[in-house]
């Protein structure tokens, strides 16, 4: 008796994984229901073409295993034939042929007598094909003439409308194709078939359609609204990967309307490190200045809902294949190539490397801006959200990570008080622009100035303005209070100093 392969899939296991194929499972997803590797699952699959095969089923007239148990019961003791007929309501004409069909008194056993009954009930029906050579040259030659198998079979019956000796269905030339038993038309058509399956597949029941491959609940660019479109608003941004060498990528986000790029590390390509790094720095960002997100069809983005529920921004996704719907940022990864050109391991380049790529970038004078960089068209329109005082503190996005003057700590406290990211930690200096009222006492702030630490730079002019240097920015917390308790004082700007 042959014994099953420790690695040979069980009966049970290949009916479920014919069940699922028949319900339009892909391969990947079977294996993780019956717990196999793909792999065997195609070859299961492979060996039938990908067609089911016929469930095997016993007439009632066939001994089952049960009469079988009983015959071996009664031959154990010794029974008569007559006997064990009687008690089975069968003829003992067929007991006595199925004890000497397999082995007789000495030998039948139930198991094995079941087994062979069912291999020897295999008898699989002669294919059309292999009873008509006509009909076989015919359908090989439109085969050859790359003629579908539905097309040979709607021809066939306007050709020999009265002749169904010349008529096959489609699916018996798709049987004939794809069962390795069916050896009428030969394997090497297969190549005829436009579809390329090494399978037969389900046309209703197929992954196709599925979100296989696809982002889930994506936001379709056209949902966007008209500000974003038009430019007038800032904090739109659209993004992408940039890759290089040995799979490396980066990512980059554009502002849309003052073209402020960034340029985020990344540890891999997959949704998990791409969306985890975004959302590091989406966070330092002030609260105003990224309101939405625009990506291409990128399954790097995939987890966007976890980067909409950690940053509050919406993530809108373009149409396939239509990377000119974020122009901008193709632009400035373009631009970018000058400093990280292809063929270039982007994994070498540290975040302090990144940053000031991009601080060179934001530098630059656009034509597109009438000549005025990105650092400068930004500065003119970030503004958080006045504080409790009488005073509004303004925060340029450059000092936030070309800098990298802020920790989480800050972060917390800063923005639950004032609505405002970060709070230097490291030594640096920082420069102070002051608007003060028409009324206020020039001495006095000098006075307080000095009290701080702070150095006059320039002014004031005659719009109201002062410039002032921090030289310890680990007193910027201490400097700022103090500042911003004046009631002389209307409006703070707090920047690197350069």
């Amino acid at each position: 008796m042959a014994t099953l392969n420790k690695r040979e899939i069980k009966l049970e296991i290949k009916r479920e994984i014919w069940a699922l194929w028949r319900a339009g499972e892909s391969l990947s997803n079977i294996g993780r229901k019956v717990n196999k590797h793909a792999g065997s699952v195609f070859t299961v699959l492979k060996k039938q073409g990908g067609i089911s095969p016929a469930q095997p089923y016993r007439s009632k007239q066939h001994l089952t295993f049960a009469e079988r148990e009983e015959i071996s019961r009664g031959i154990a003791s010794k029974v008569s034939i007559r006997s064990i007929a009687r008690l089975l309501g069968r003829s003992p004409s067929t007991i006595s042929r199925e004890i000497n069909r397999h082995g007789g008194r000495e030998k039948y056993r139930a198991v094995s007598a079941d087994n062979e009954a069912w291999n020897q009930s295999k008898r699989p029906k002669q294919c059309l094909l292999d009873l008509n050579f006509q009909l076989v040259t015919i359908v090989k030659n439109k085969l050859e003439l790359d003629w579908s198998p539905q097309q040979i079979s709607g021809w066939l019956k306007v050709t020999y409308p009265n002749n169904s000796l010349m008529q096959i269905s489609h699916e018996t030339i798709y049987r004939s194709l794809y069962l390795p038993s069916h050896t009428a038309l030969g394997k090497q058509q297969l190549n005829r078939l436009r579809s390329g399956r090494v399978m037969r597949q389900s046309r209703k029941n197929n992954i196709k359609g599925s979100p296989r491959g696809q982002i889930i609940n994506a936001i379709s660019i056209h949902e966007r609204p008209k500000e974003v479109k038009n430019r007038r608003v800032t904090g739109h941004w659209e993004g992408d990967l940039i890759s290089g060498s040995n799979n490396s990528h980066i990512a980059t986000i554009v502002e849309r309307k003052s073209r402020f790029t960034l340029l985020v590390k990344l540890t891999g390509k997959d949704t998990q490190s791409v969306v985890s790094a975004l959302i590091a720095h989406v966070k330092k960002l002030p609260i105003n200045i990224c309101k939405s997100l625009t990506w291409d069809r990128g399954m790097e983005l995939a987890d966007h809902k976890r980067f909409t529920q950690e940053t509050k921004v919406k993530v809108f996704f373009c149409d396939p294949q239509s990377p000119w719907q974020r122009g901008t940022n193709e632009n400035t990864n373009r631009l970018l190539r000058q400093y990280l050109p292809k063929g270039t391991n982007l994994y070498s380049h540290s975040q302090e490397k990144l940053n000031e790529i991009a601080s060179r970038l934001n530098d630059r004078p656009r034509k597109v801006l009438g000549f005025i960089s990105p650092n400068d068209k930004l500065g003119k329109h970030v503004a958080l959200t006045p504080a409790m005082t009488t005073a509004s503190v303004i925060m340029i996005v450059q000092s936030l990570l070309l800098y990298e003057l802020w920790d989480d700590k800050a972060i917390m406290h800063i923005r639950s008080e004032y609505h405002l990211i970060g709070t230097p930690t490291q030594k640096a200096p920082l420069a102070f622009k002051l608007s003060i009222n028409s009324e206020a006492n020039f001495g006095e702030l000098a006075s307080l100035f000095r009290q701080t630490g702070c150095r006059i730079t320039g002014g004031p002019s005659d719009k109201g303005e002062l410039w002032l240097v921090l030289g310890d920015a680990s007193r910027f917390d201490e400097v700022r209070k103090t500042l911003l308790a004046s009631p002389s004082i209307t409006e703070l700007v707090i920047m690197p100093a350069k």
